[in-house]
Order: C-alpha cells, then sequence, then structure tokens
C-alpha cells in the first residue's frame, strides 16, 4: 500500500530549461520573477498570488507593479532577494540577473529556475517546465495549447503566401544606424512564422546603416517602436530612405514595441501581430 501511494505523491526533483535538478518537497508558495517574461508567465500560469517580488523593467501586468523591486535593468541584489524569503527564483538564461544571482543564491539553498528561449518551441518548452514545478501543470497545459494554436492559425493563413525578406527595426540609434537582431536571436523564429525571414545574418552588434540596408534591399521594413510620433510618413521621409523599394512600394509598417520582444506567454500573438505587418493581405 506504501509502495502505491508513492506511485501518486508529487515528485520532489524537477528540471529547469537547462537541465538543472531543482528539489521542490512542496509547491513553491513565494516567488520572485525577474525580468518580463518570467513574471508574465507566472501570472499567466495562474500563480501571481505566489509572486513577493520582481526584478528587471517590468511594465506589465499592472496588478504586479507595486510589488517589491529586486533590481532595476541591471544591478540585482543577492541580499533584498533574501530579504523576502522566497522558496522559488526564476529568471533568464544569459542576462546580468543570472550572472550576479544564479550561483550565489543555489549556494545558500534558494532553488532558481533558469528559462532559455531561443524559439517559439523553447518557449513553450519552459513554460510547461515551469507550470510542472509550481504544480500548475494543468494550466501550463493550456496555456501552451492556446499560444500554439494562434501561431499554428497564423501558419495556416499563410500557407500559400511567398517569404518576405524583412527589415526588424527594434530602435534608432542616431541618423546614421540603426538597430535590429542578430542572427540566432529568438525573435528571427518570431519572423519565420509569421511569414518572413530576417534581411541581415549580424553575429557581430546589431546594427545597420543606411547603406548596408539598401544593399540588403527588404521587402518589408516592420519598426518596432513606443513614440506615437514614429509613423510610416515619418519613416519614409528619413533622409535617403526613399532609396528603398520597401519605402517606395509602401511595404512599411510601425508596430508599438510593447511585448513584441518579450520571449513569454505573448509571442503567438506577437507573431500574428508581425504577419499582419508583413502580409497584410493575408488578413484582409
Amino acid at each position: 500500500m506504501t509502495a502505491q501511494l508513492g506511485v501518486f505523491a508529487r515528485a520532489t526533483e524537477f528540471k529547469d530549461a537547462v537541465g538543472n535538478t531543482l528539489n521542490l518537497p512542496s509547491a513553491p508558495r513565494r516567488i520572485i520573477a525577474i525580468h518580463p517574461p518570467m513574471v508574465e508567465s507566472v501570472v499567466s500560469l495562474g500563480a501571481e498570488d505566489r509572486l513577493v517580488g520582481i526584478g528587471g523593467v517590468v511594465l506589465y501586468p499592472e496588478s504586479v507593479l507595486g510589488l517589491p523591486r529586486i533590481g532595476g535593468a541591471l544591478n540585482f541584489s543577492v541580499e533584498a532577494i533574501l530579504s523576502l524569503n522566497p522558496d522559488f527564483v526564476v529568471m533568464g538564461v544569459d542576462t546580468d540577473a543570472t550572472a550576479q544571482l544564479a550561483g550565489p543564491l543555489s549556494a545558500m539553498g534558494v532553488p532558481v529556475f533558469l528559462a532559455k528561449y531561443s524559439d517559439f518551441a523553447s518557449i513553450t518548452r519552459y513554460i510547461r517546465l515551469l507550470g510542472t514545478a509550481l504544480d500548475l501543470r494543468e494550466g501550463s497545459d493550456r496555456l501552451v495549447g492556446a499560444m500554439e494554436a494562434k501561431a499554428a492559425a497564423v501558419g495556416q493563413k499563410l500557407a500559400s503566401r511567398p517569404v518576405r525578406r524583412i527589415y526588424l527595426e527594434t530602435g534608432a540609434a542616431g541618423t546614421a544606424a540603426f538597430q535590429t537582431i542578430r542572427s540566432g536571436h529568438y525573435a528571427e523564429d518570431t519572423i519565420r512564422r509569421a511569414g518572413g525571414l530576417n534581411a541581415f545574418d549580424l553575429i557581430g552588434p546589431p546594427q545597420v546603416t543606411l547603406e548596408g540596408l539598401a544593399d540588403a534591399d527588404p521587402d518589408v521594413v516592420v519598426v518596432l517602436a513606443n513614440n506615437t510620433h514614429v509613423t510610416t510618413a515619418s519613416i519614409a521621409d528619413r533622409p535617403g530612405w526613399t532609396a528603398l523599394r520597401a519605402i517606395r512600394e509602401g511595404r512599411v509598417a510601425v508596430i508599438p514595441r510593447g511585448f513584441m520582444l518579450i520571449p513569454g506567454p505573448r509571442q503567438a500573438e506577437a507573431i500574428e501581430v508581425l504577419a499582419r505587418a508583413i502580409h497584410p493581405e493575408a488578413f484582409t
């Protein structure tokens, strides 16, 4: 009888997205989430009431913005985290928070869940693993199922559409340089699922010049911007930009930056938003 009961007992060991083993004898009740995608994932899984602190530049959802902050964009404090008595900390790999916090916290016995995101599939995978660790597997299955269904619906709409090479602008570094994404960035998969192809294959700094843009000759220009003064007209009016075929043909779109570059539960929505910009004719 004892062995039979053990089959139904909650597992105590879980794997995070990079394969680290976490010992969680009970479902975490005091969670600290660092950076927007981790905060959004915990909330979307139904564990907002367990959040006791957040870190990074978190702007959404509004309901968590009053929680204690353990750091801003770059600087994080082990002491601030420990003062909140967490039993679980979640953060992404390859971030400043990981470098500063993961080792010390793990050494002090605080379970640290590391999320990895290189494409859409890896985003849904870490969400499922996080749901399992939080004892919210049903919620994670439902959330991931909805994400995958939305992405698949977009794919069906674009099945007969040509792939278009796009320049995705994430920011302007003055009048001579413009920010985009590096090769291998998870947003490249978002572009692909939205019926596009990154017009650049950058390994170094994710910046391009007007000359580089003209050489790449993208089919579509998509600009992510929080400034409402950035419009398709203002982009077309940039000095020298009429040299771009996409500008001359009117294939330019401006999308509020918002959640577009947050590798969390809203990435399926980001795929749809980007697809509408690349292939507007498919959604009329």
